[in-house]
């Protein structure tokens, strides 16, 4: 097609993420390359298939992707619509699957490593578990492929979440499969609600959100739940999980607000494995990025540690593990 400049007024567009975009999608509405204040350039018209390969100026990571606020809400819907029909599609081969959770899972054993969190032989046994999941359980080959349409920090943070949450249930001597599968699938998942809000505000401090982007950010979690429960691969009790990530024990979470009696079991730990891997790569607004014992002071004497007990405990308890057991190594 032939790229267009044109006018827009800046306050009529809304920004929406580039992983939206593939080549051959037919977009229902015009889509924006915003080349400076007030100037766009027209990468697809309303109902042609585009190829965004093709254009230097959109693979350009700086580059940002714009719709008019008046088409804002038929593009989500549109989006949804597209997202639920691939996840209903068969699953990508086996070795291609691997290969994706083995190159996520190994970004994240390097991050952990900067971070100081946990060891070389617990990472790759984690990992090693991860992947087996991923090739044996049912519905896997439908998260690999919400994963892969999730920004790459954001599968990052999913795959991350997953690790600590695996060490935690393993340190409270959890030993059946299923709920590792469960759990594992909750944590690969529990973001996916992201894909639904406006990308303009996230980038901006959470301080200077206004009281409806603070309210469109917390409905996250259930615009997730909506999103995948119609899939029978993915279960009550994973959807319950994804639906409190956000929630703590002392009721001051969101979007239910529910104490932690109400929590449920593997919930509770989903919800310090988020925090947590939010804390170690700098995903809470107004905390830089901590290494892992930093992470536990910051939640214990800045938090006041509003999560359960029992889980951060058993958190806790694999740092110190990890520490004693490098002090160890250190002096033979």
């Amino acid at each position: 097609m032939d790229n267009k400049e044109i006018t827009l007024d800046d306050s009529d567009v809304i920004e929406v993420r580039k992983s939206y975009f593939f080549d051959g999608l037919t977009c229902p509405v015009p889509i924006y390359l915003r080349l400076s204040q007030g100037h766009y350039l027209v990468i697809a018209k309303t109902n042609e298939k585009a190829m965004f390969s093709s254009l230097n100026s959109f693979s350009n990571a700086q580059s940002r992707v714009f719709v008019e606020k008046v088409h804002y809400d038929s593009f989500i819907r549109f989006v949804t619509s597209l997202t639920e029909s691939m996840i209903g599609n068969e699953t990508l081969p086996a070795v291609t699957k691997a290969k994706y959770v083995q190159g996520l899972s190994h970004h994240v054993i390097k991050l952990f490593e900067s971070k100081k969190f946990s060891n070389d032989q617990q990472l790759n046994r984690v990992s090693n578990l991860v992947l087996k999941l991923s090739q044996s359980t049912s519905g896997f080959g439908e998260v690999e492929k919400i994963l892969r349409s999730l920004p790459n920090d954001e599968a990052k943070h999913s795959m991350a979440t997953c690790f600590i949450a695996i060490m935690i249930a393993e340190e409270m001597e959890i030993t059946q499969a299923q709920v590792f599968e469960k759990l594992s699938m909750a944590c690969l998942l529990h973001d996916i609600g992201l894909h639904y809000i406006p990308n303009d505000f996230l980038k901006k401090p959470r301080h200077d959100w206004t009281p409806e982007e603070h309210a469109l950010y917390e409905s996250h979690p259930v615009k997730g739940v909506e999103a995948l429960r119609d899939l029978k691969e993915v279960t009550q009790d994973v959807l319950i999980m994804i639906v409190e990530h956000h929630e703590n024990a002392l009721g001051t979470g969101f979007p239910k607000k529910i104490r932690d009696v109400k929590i449920s079991p593997l919930g509770r730990i989903l919800i310090v494995a988020n925090y947590f891997a939010d804390l170690l790569f700098e995903r809470v607004t107004g905390a830089h990025a901590y290494d892992a014992e930093l992470a536990i002071e910051f939640i214990e004497k800045v938090l006041g540690q509003p999560f359960n007990k029992q889980v951060f405990r058993a958190l806790k308890n694999v740092i110190i593990v990890n520490e004693l057991r490098k002090k160890i190594q250190s002096r033979k």
